[in-house]
């Protein structure tokens, strides 16, 4: 039976990493991202980034962000933020999930309004 790692320091250890922001397979995901997200960080795969979506709520349309969570990484806070020109970035507090790791923005799209989402993963 494989011994589970638990906690960003042990798991920086099995890893052998030594820099929080190393990218050594090349896949766009720091060592920290794939930490927070359960991935390899050896083994390049784009299959695991966040993906945006759509959902529809009450006839309104909602963008949402789908992304995995690292169950053993309960030291990790995942927030959602939201941004019209992709320079200022706001909280989405109220992002409720509305299906297994997919988060919508709190407020619905309007047909003339562009929005961007990104997750951002850091330290309880």
């Amino acid at each position: 039976d494989a011994i589970q790692v638990v906690g960003y320091s042990a798991w920086k250890t099995d890893n052998n990493i030594t820099d929080d922001n190393d990218d050594s397979d090349a896949d766009g995901l720091s060592s920290f991202v794939e930490y927070a997200l359960g991935t390899s960080p050896t083994e390049s795969s784009t299959s695991s980034l966040p993906r945006p979506g759509m959902t529809t709520e009450g006839g309104d349309q909602f963008l949402t962000i789908t992304f995995e969570k690292n169950p053993l990484a309960n030291d990790i806070i995942f927030q959602l933020e939201s941004s019209t020109d992709l320079e200022t970035w706001q909280n989405e507090d109220d992002a409720i999930e509305v299906s297994v790791n997919t988060f919508p923005t709190a407020t619905p799209l309007n047909k003339d309004m562009k929005k961007f989402l990104r997750l951002k993963t850091s330290f309880r």
